[in-house]
């Protein structure tokens, strides 16, 4: 949505608070595995992509749109 859009809509903001305010979360949607497998005998799990998928639309989210300094204090907690 970054890449097609000109300006922040109300669905990227909402994306990026839900990525601000969830990226700590423990449960079963970060630790159920993601990647390519064989069903019920073999899954790959990659234990960056919670991380990495959240920092790339941070990044993208700060390229395309001038940011307030509130959003950018919170993405730099997220990030250290």
């Amino acid at each position: 949505m970054i890449a097609t859009e000109d300006e922040v809509t109300p669905k990227i903001k909402s994306g990026i608070q839900y990525i601000l305010e969830n990226n700590k979360k423990d449960d079963w949607t970060t630790s159920y595995r993601k990647g390519q497998g064989m069903v019920d005998s073999l899954y790959i799990h990659y234990h960056s992509y919670r991380y990495i998928f959240s920092l790339i639309a941070l990044s993208h989210y700060q390229k395309s749109f001038r940011m307030n300094a509130s959003l950018l204090y919170k993405m730099n907690r997220y990030i250290n």
